[in-house]
């Protein structure tokens, strides 16, 4: 895991959180980000977007985990 599970963890393309979810997609899987708070560092509300997002990938590549993990670790847009 890039985070190292790290709630305060940031990439260089601006993933944050132990999920390193990049900002769009937090806000599309309803991550609330403002200059006070980001729930992408929020354990309990990021570990949920991404199994949410991974159920998703999970159901487009038919059950395969194998393409769900390489699809998240690429990226949504990739995918």
């Amino acid at each position: 895991m890039e985070s190292a599970f790290d709630p305060h963890a940031t990439s260089g393309a601006n993933a944050a959180g132990i999920w390193q979810i990049i900002p769009s997609t937090g806000r599309n899987y309803g991550l609330k980000q403002t200059r006070n708070y980001d729930a992408r560092r929020d354990v309990v509300a990021s570990t949920t977007a991404a199994l949410n997002m991974m159920q998703r990938l999970n159901k487009m590549f038919d059950g395969d985990w194998l393409l769900t993990v390489a699809a998240y670790n690429s990226g949504e847009g990739r995918s």
